[in-house]
């Protein structure tokens, strides 16, 4: 695990950042990463510089939508949820073929596929 691993990274400082974790959580990601006795900064959700917007389209209307709102730079960065894994894969398969450069993933599944650099187009993991 990371944990295990980040004696190797020292004197490099280690930060550990969840948006929505229990105290029950905290502890458990301090303890993992070798982190007790830490500072913990936790600060309330509201954020002048996020939006939350939510658009309900039936499906064949989805990916056109987003390409809409994306295309517009004050928009990005964003993320994009979905209902199903299926849909993510493959509005970012559409999104990647309209982007000269691909920076969308879906987040998960095996690395060299999905978790690019967002400039890269060699592909390299990151």
């Amino acid at each position: 695990m990371v944990g295990a691993r980040i004696a190797s990274l020292r004197p490099a400082p280690v930060i550990a950042l969840t948006a929505t974790a229990t105290p029950r959580v905290q502890d458990d990601i301090c303890e993992q990463l070798g982190l007790l006795g830490r500072c913990r900064f936790i600060h309330g959700f509201r954020r002048t510089n996020i939006a939350v917007e939510v658009a309900e389209a039936p499906p064949s209307r989805r990916a056109g939508i987003v390409r809409e709102v994306l295309g517009q730079s004050a928009r990005r960065p964003a993320i994009v949820y979905t209902p199903t894994r299926r849909e993510a894969d493959s509005l970012a398969e559409d999104l990647a073929r309209a982007s000269p450069r691909p920076r969308i993933t879906p987040g998960w599944g095996p690395a060299s596929a999905t978790r690019r650099s967002a400039g890269s187009s060699t592909g390299a993991r990151t």
